[in-house]
């Protein structure tokens, strides 16, 4: 049975740092004052209750301006670290310093599946039931999909958008083969992504045609079915508008959710939205 029931949210007076950690809250709807993330493109848009604040990056660099000063600011019960395992970009790293100016901290490991995470998160915040209910939700939508008969082989090209959540200036990347995209949506549905040769990748999964042969000559190249407009939809879209003007080919074009491991919460609904979307395309 789906996860129909929606417990009245939490709004808590903290801070926190990390996307995988805030979205598995945001799935027990607990909600913060204030984030500090970046991984998620636009993820300011899925949680309009909250603050952005900086991206991770630059929380861990400067961090006594951005992050200590806005726990002052708000006087925060305490602020929340995700520990997700990697080397160089680890919220964990700034808690002893914060627990050495006063302030409380939790702290969540991401790291695992996104039912482990969802069960640790539920574990600190006494949120048992609810986490239990959005994991038979999100095993209940995966395995209805898998059930259904895979899509047509379409050729999908996934353009990604990302808006600098302070900035607001954008940026747009062409999603390969090596993408999470593309491992763990586009392949259990039967689908290509045409980009497959390797290149100078800016973010895991990730290149901006620019600094190959451009937009122009990879759409033209590569011939998808589909172009799916990720993440900032609109930073994407005008990218991809500018673009048909010059190749020979109409593809689909249409906006689909983007997946990465920080939004393993969000798979089951996320697969669906992909799988409802091109079940018709080519036929």
């Amino acid at each position: 049975m789906l996860n129909l029931y929606t417990p009245f949210p939490r709004y808590e007076n903290a801070i926190f740092v990390g996307d995988t950690a805030t979205e598995a809250l945001a799935q027990l709807h607990i909600y913060a004052r204030g984030l500090i993330g970046g991984d998620i493109p636009s993820m300011e848009c899925l949680h309009p209750s909250e603050k952005m604040l900086e991206c991770t990056h630059c929380a861990l660099k400067h961090r006594p301006q951005i992050l200590d000063a806005a726990a002052r600011r708000i006087q925060a019960d305490y602020i929340l670290l995700e520990d997700n395992g990697h080397p160089s970009l680890n919220p964990i790293v700034m808690k002893e310093a914060l627990e050495a100016e006063g302030f409380v901290v939790k702290t969540l490991n991401v790291q695992g599946s996104p039912e482990e995470v969802l069960l640790r998160a539920a574990s600190l915040m006494n949120e048992t039931k609810q986490a239990e209910r959005v994991i038979r939700d999100l095993e209940t939508r995966v395995d209805a999909v898998k059930r259904l008969p895979k899509l047509q082989p379409l050729k999908v090209l996934p353009i990604l958008g990302i808006r600098h959540p302070i900035e607001n200036t954008t940026y747009v990347f062409a999603t390969t083969k090596t993408a999470d995209l593309t491992q763990t949506i586009m392949e259990p549905l039967g689908l290509v992504n045409p980009i497959q040769e390797a290149y100078n990748e800016l973010l895991p999964g990730l290149f901006d045609p620019n600094d190959e042969s451009g937009w122009a000559e990879l759409i033209e190249r590569t011939q998808p079915d589909v172009i799916a407009l990720c993440g900032d939809a609109t930073a994407a879209q005008c990218q991809v508008l500018t673009v048909l003007k010059e190749v020979s080919i109409s593809p689909t074009v249409m906006p689909l959710p983007w997946y990465c491991q920080s939004m393993g919460c969000r798979y089951g609904r996320i697969l669906e939205t992909w799988k409802g979307a091109l079940q018709h395309i080519g036929r």
